[in-house]
C-alpha cells in the first residue's frame, strides 16, 4: 500500500525528490520479497501452502479452487522476475544514484520512528528497528569497499533486509496511529522479534567468504562439494526453537498477541473457533 501510495504520488507530479528515490528502491524489494519465501519470514508461497494445510485433502482437491492460490503464489516471482535479478537491480539503483536511493530509506524510516515514538508500548520494535537499521548502514559503507563480487553474493540478503526493516517500519507507524486496534500493536511487536537484518547475520557467520563458494570448476570431486554444504548448513540456526523461546515468543505475552491478532482482529472469525 504504500509503494501504491508513492506511485500514485508519482504519477500526479506531487512526489518529493525523497518519494521518487523511495519508489525507485523499494519496488524491486517488494516484488522480490512477497512473492518469494524468505529464509525465515514465510510470504506469499509460503503463506498460501500453510493455508492450504489447514484445509488438509481438501487444500489439495481442484473443485475446491484452493490450489489456484498456490500456483497464483507461484508465479510471482517467475513474472515479476527472479528473486537474484530482482535483487541485482536493488544494486543498480543504489550504484545508478550513488548511494542515494539508501539515504533516502534512512531518511524515511528515521522520520516514521519519530513520529511513532509518542507511544510507548511501540519502544521493542522502534529499538529493534533502529538497531537493524544501524546494523544494514555498517554493513552498506563497508560491503562498498569490498568490490562487486561481494555486493552481488550478499544481495539478495541485503535485499531481504531492506524489506524486514521498511515492513518493521511500516507496522509501528501503523501501529502509532491514533484510530490503531491492540491487534496492530501486536503484529508491529511480533514482526520485529525477528531478525530484520539478514544479511549481517549471515556476512558475520562467513556465508559471503570466497571459501565458501561453491564454483564447481575449481572444486575436485563431489567430496568438496559435500564439505562446502555441510559448512553452509551448520551455518544456520540449527535450534530455533531455543532461539524463539529467547525471545519470548512462547511467552504468555506471546500467546495474547496470538489470540488478538488471530480471534480478536477478525471480524469473521471472532467468537467461533
Amino acid at each position: 500500500m504504500e509503494l501504491s501510495r508513492l506511485l500514485g504520488r508519482e504519477e500526479t507530479g506531487c512526489a518529493s525528490e525523497l518519494e521518487l528515490d523511495m519508489l525507485r528502491l523499494l519496488t524491486p524489494v517488494a516484488k522480490l520479497y512477497t512473492g518469494k519465501q524468505g529464509d525465515v519470514s514465510p510470504q506469499a508461497v509460503a503463506v498460501i501452502s500453510e493455508g492450504l494445510e489447514c484445509f488438509g485433502g481438501q487444500g489439495y482437491m481442484e473443485d475446491t479452487g484452493l490450489p489456484v492460490l498456490l500456483r497464483d503464489a507461484q508465479v510471482l516471482s517467475i513474472w515479476e522476475g527472479t528473486t537474484n535479478i530482482l535483487s541485482l537491480d536493488v544494486l543498480r539503483s543504489l550504484a545508478k544514484s550513488r548511494g542515494r536511493v539508501l539515504e533516502a530509506f534512512f531518511t524515511d524510516i528515521k522520520r516514521k520512528l519519530e513520529a511513532a515514538s509518542v507511544r510507548p508500548a511501540l519502544t521493542p520494535a522502534m529499538k529493534a528497528v533502529e538497531s537493524s537499521l544501524h546494523r544494514l548502514g555498517q554493513f552498506a559503507q563497508v560491503s562498498s569497499e569490498r568490490g562487486p563480487d561481494f555486493m552481488q553474493l550478499s544481495a539478495r540478503d541485503f535485499a531481504y533486509s531492506l524489506a524486514r526493516i521498511y515492513m518493521g517500519t511500516l507496522l509501528v507507524d501503523h501501529a502509532a496511529w491514533e484510530g490503531a486496534s491492540q491487534s496492530d500493536l501486536c503484529a508491529a511487536l511480533r514482526w520485529c522479534e525477528q531478525d530484520l537484518c539478514p544479511v549481517v547475520t549471515k556476512e558475520k557467520t562467513g556465508c559471503y567468504s570466497r571459501t565458501l563458494l561453491v564454483d564447481h570448476a575449481a572444486w575436485e570431486g563431489a567430496s568438496q562439494s559435500d564439505l562446502c554444504a555441510a559448512l553452509r548448513w551448520c551455518e544456520q540456526d540449527l535450534c530455533p526453537v531455543v532461539t524463539k523461546e529467547k525471545t519470548g515468543c512462547y511467552s504468555r505475552d506471546s500467546s495474547a498477541m496470538d489470540t488478538a491478532l488471530v480471534y480478536e482482529g477478525s471480524p469473521v472469525v471472532k467468537g467461533r473457533l
